[in-house]
């Protein structure tokens, strides 16, 4: 990927900034950062908020976390909220993104997706930037997840909206690294994919690609006008447990719903729920045509093509509620298959290039 759509690779200075592995650098980042929004800081009751007008919020803090890897933090909808991204060695203003959405968890989501997923290694190899956004406890009862409508939580939390929250990244990583957002795609595991369905509704034409595993969508999602070229939608034909294929709640949900039990129940959607009908969200008619996967064993593939959007099915009737080809990460519900690489499929789906299948997941 030397080139795309005729722009060769760039060796800006702010992406050689935040490529440099000292702490000075860290620092003379978050300051060009701030310098290049040209924003100050406004206090009010203690809280920084960013120039709603323009929807650039302003960037707190940064941490270095390794060679290529920053922890960034920025006000959005007055509070505090932080991303993590990893990035390739040479950054230009094409250079593609990809959102790595978490699913609904009881801790902290930090560095859970990079390793459960892998997709730090892809990005290295295939020349994109791999953010992780971080939700919030939006009821502070111990559960984050995604504080938006048609998520499996809702929007619970009035005051502020995840949506706004994934503007204000994309604002504070393109501006940074001279990016034309252009090239933008969402994976999402879990609620992280209702997430990621919600989004590509709400940010019409934002995004070239979605990809969902062991997903789902709400009912009553509207379909996006300015669909994505590419959808990829990986899952599972064995998850009775928390998002039934068919739709509606999983065992766990009933089980905790009947004995009172806290968690789980505050996902108040999951009754909304229906994975079968992520791939009929984007495909443009009912004709579908099965595919042989080199690699793969034990899937079921389709593809529907449509002059809007190629849609991409992988059904795995041996996999459940886990990452297929994840060795660790995510506390799997069930069993995750290990014969079929998930983070390979996405990327390959995404960027029309052919993986080896012998890339092992750390």
């Amino acid at each position: 990927m030397g080139e795309r759509d005729g722009v060769a690779e760039k060796k800006g200075d702010r992406a050689n900034l935040s490529n440099s592995g000292t702490d000075a650098s860290s620092q003379r980042f978050l300051q060009e950062v701030q310098d290049y929004l040209r924003l100050g800081r406004q206090k009010d009751s203690g809280e920084v908020k960013a120039d709603a007008s323009r929807e650039i919020p302003v960037v707190t803090k940064s941490e270095k976390q390794g060679e290529r890897d920053y922890k960034i933090s920025f006000m959005s909808d007055g509070r505090e909220r932080s991303f993590q991204i990893h990035l390739p060695k040479h950054v230009d203003s094409n250079t593609p993104i990809m959102l790595i959405l978490h699913g609904a968890n009881a801790g902290k989501a930090d560095g859970v997706m990079s390793k459960m997923t892998g997709m730090n290694n892809l990005a290295d190899k295939n020349d994109f930037i791999a953010i992780y956004p971080l939700s919030l406890d939006p009821t502070r009862k111990g559960l984050n997840s995604w504080n938006a409508d048609n998520t499996l939580a809702g929007q619970i939390n009035p005051t502020y909206d995840d949506t706004n929250y994934i503007k204000h990244l994309l604002n504070v990583t393109a501006l940074q690294f001279g990016l034309d957002k252009k090239h933008v795609a969402v994976v999402g595991f879990s609620d992280g994919a209702a997430f990621a369905n919600h989004l590509v509704s709400k940010m019409d034409g934002q995004f070239e690609f979605i990809a969902t595993v062991c997903g789902t969508i709400l009912e009553g999602e509207p379909v996006a006008r300015k669909p994505p070229e590419k959808a990829l939608f990986i899952q599972s034909g064995s998850d009775p447990y928390m998002l039934p294929y068919r739709g509606g709640e999983g065992l766990i949900t009933k089980f905790n719903n009947q004995k009172g039990l806290p968690g789980v129940p505050e996902l108040p959607n999951l009754s909304l729920s229906n994975p079968s009908q992520q791939p009929s969200q984007y495909a443009e008619s009912s004709t579908w045509s099965p595919v042989m996967s080199v690699g793969s064993r034990g899937t079921q593939e389709y593809v529907n093509v449509g002059k809007r959007t190629t849609v991409e099915v992988v059904n795995i009737p041996g996999s459940q509620h886990g990452w297929p080809g994840s060795t660790e990460g995510w506390p799997v519900i069930g069993e995750s298959y290990k014969h079929f690489n998930a983070s390979e499929r996405v990327v390959r789906s995404w960027l029309g290039i052919k993986l080896p299948t012998t890339i092992k997941l750390k």
